[in-house]
């Protein structure tokens, strides 16, 4: 056999074997541990059934929320396949991520050599923390696609002196990742340009981006179009900017990176939900600069926190959206997940680390050798992380980030093979130190940057709390402080009245109107005094005066949500629920007694065999 044809061979087979090992390890897990999805996740596949039954320009509330690329394409696979669209969704998220170790072993064809192209496959192969979050329907999954191959090609461009740019693909391929998610538009400029400019000034280079700037303003003219004829506004980008931007500036949010600011909003300006659900983004962004100018200081330091935080417990996040929470799995599977969820969530932080160490290697090579194709993939990188330092610092925003470090590493150890052993040996330290003062050192920084930030969220007395899409729960604060909220969910928090040895929180909920066969769920969780315990706490829940439950919890009893429903009556009516919590006994100075905590939401409960109508 002729070594062309051994090398041909050699490539089939590795190809088959990185698609069988990317996509077989996803639906494995998918069908072990089937994500069901929710919040947005299940949002989205409801807007993608509304697309499919009603035509592309349906209208309604989603075109505020999300992107239409996602939601067209499931429509579209919903059509193939009508009976489930759930797991319809899921299996599709699993095989499209599966795809990716593809992507760079085929891409980088004749510009890299075969075991480094391996290595780059292999790493998105066996990414455990994207296994994880593969059947999660989400923007950021879909995103990985256009993305990746976006870098590829650029790295193929600035790899081969000979390579004149790849204009109409690259332009599609940038189309389809902002089409997905907006802020893509920017994060992806680096990668785009160096995948169209030809290596010598030149007419060819001209023309790449006349063509590429065609492509892009056709799409961009066609999403306006097609929002324009769901919502009548002429627009291209989602309605919810300027509220994730106040969001992540607001008192309380350092701890969980954004929260749902509405209410907070509404408490400074009574008029700001005039406009749309989502605020007015002028008045939004007026109250965003002025919280910014209260505490400057604070909120400089806690962008700046946020790229280690989420550099190094994205993936451990995002196991919340797969296993961590009973509502993302079947009942017969959700104490295996949880199990499987801590087990592994300290070693993705671990496995996390080790990639940022590795990812810092690769960078001081690039900056060493002067390697182009190394430092602009890094530039894409730290645009990624820096926009959503600043706004919503949330872990599976930056998985295109991580996926972007795995495309890097590979060109790194390329660079660095032929060098000698000392020097490797010294890179080799520049990793393990990196990932260690990560690993370590983050914790400490979170901690730090918390203990700055206000503790209440000041001024919010009402709010709502979703229960689904048109079910709406609005709750009033009678005493205590809210310390934490967003849409789904509420944290409220004891305070002293009257005695100062003992503190209460109330919170009167207004139900609206079930049916005979609805029902209202509500869960409390995370119950705990100041100092962690639970000894002394008392939670009750009156339902209309009656209680159809009280927890006095006295020493641990907190780890699994507690579950009270509030069922329909025979002549609807509409239900006030009141949960109040007490924490008692002085705290650690003797003077004041010590505040008690808890979580709490409402879901809506479907009946067996029937799902949310969208």
């Amino acid at each position: 056999m002729s070594g062309d044809a051994r090398g041909f061979d050699r490539e089939w087979a590795a190809g088959l074997f990185l698609l069988a090992l990317g996509v077989g390890t996803r639906l494995i897990f998918a069908t072990l541990y089937p994500t069901i999805p929710f919040w947005d996740f299940l949002q989205m596949v409801h807007f993608s059934v509304v697309l499919r039954d009603h035509g592309l320009f349906a209208p309604g509330w989603y075109w505020g929320q999300f992107n239409p690329a996602l939601p067209v394409l499931l429509s579209l696979l919903f059509r193939l396949f009508p009976r489930d669209p759930i797991s319809t969704a899921r299996t599709a998220t699993a095989i499209a991520t599966g795809l990716l170790p593809l992507i760079p072993f085929l891409v980088w064809h004749r510009v890299l050599a075969f075991r480094w192209r391996l290595l780059g496959g292999l790493l998105f192969a066996l990414w455990p923390g994207q296994i994880f979050f593969s059947g999660a329907p989400a923007l950021d999954n879909w995103v990985l696609l256009p993305s990746v191959a976006l870098a590829s090609l650029a790295v193929r461009r600035l790899l081969d002196p000979a390579d004149e740019g790849h204009p109409v693909s690259s332009g599609l391929l940038y189309c389809a990742a902002f089409a997905i998610r907006q802020e893509m538009a920017v994060v992806l400029l680096p990668v785009l340009l160096a995948a169209v400019i030809a290596p010598r000034p030149s007419t060819r280079t001209r023309r790449n981006l006349a063509v590429v700037a065609a492509i892009v303003a056709m799409v961009v003219l066609g999403i306006a179009i097609q929002r324009r004829a769901a919502t009548g506004h002429f627009r291209i980008g989602s309605e919810h900017g300027a509220l994730s931007l106040y969001g992540s500036f607001v008192p309380t949010a350092s701890e969980f990176g954004w929260i749902d600011a509405r209410a907070h909003a509404v408490a400074q300006d009574p008029s700001i939900l005039d406009v749309n659900s989502y605020g007015s983004p002028r008045k939004l962004l007026r109250l965003t600069w002025a919280e910014a100018m209260r505490r400057p200081g604070f909120h400089l330091m806690r962008i700046l926190a946020w790229i280690p935080r989420l550099a190094v417990n994205a993936d451990a996040d995002n196991l919340f959206w797969s296993v961590g929470t009973d509502r993302a799995q079947p009942s017969d599977r959700r104490e295996a997940a949880r199990r499987l969820g801590e087990r592994w969530a300290p070693w993705l932080r671990v496995e996390l680390a080790l990639l940022q160490g590795l990812f810092v290697a690769t960078l001081w090579i690039g900056w060493r050798r002067n390697s182009p194709a190394i430092l602009i993939l890094s530039a894409t990188v730290v645009l990624k992380f820096l926009i959503h330092a600043a706004v919503s610092p949330v872990g599976r925003l930056v998985v295109p980030a991580l996926a972007l470090e795995l495309l890097a590493i590979p060109l790194g150890a390329a660079a660095i093979a032929a060098r000698p052993a000392r020097e490797r040996r010294r890179l080799a330290a520049i990793a393990v130190g990196s990932a260690a003062l990560l690993l370590f050192g983050t914790p400490r920084l979170a901690a730090f940057v918390i203990s700055r930030d206000s503790p209440v969220l000041p001024g919010v007395r009402r709010f709502a709390l979703i229960s689904a899409v048109d079910c709406e729960v609005r709750c009033e604060l009678e005493a205590g402080a809210i310390t934490g909220l967003a849409g789904t969910w509420a944290r409220l928090e004891a305070a002293v009245v009257g005695d100062p040895l003992h503190t209460v929180g109330r919170l009167t909920c207004a139900v609206p109107v079930l049916s005979p066969e609805e029902s209202l769920v509500l869960r409390l969780y995370d119950l705990a005094l100041a100092d962690g315990s639970t000894a002394g706490a008392t939670l009750s829940v009156r339902v209309d005066g009656h209680e159809p439950r009280s927890e006095t919890p006295g020493g641990g009893l907190v780890a699994a949500p507690r579950e009270i429903e509030i069922r329909g009556a025979a002549t609807p009516r509409a239900l006030n629920v009141t949960v109040e919590l007490r924490g008692a006994g002085p705290g650690p100075s003797g003077a004041h007694g010590q505040p008690a905590s808890v979580s709490l939401g409402f879901e809506r409960r479907i009946r067996a065999g029937e799902s949310p109508d969208p």
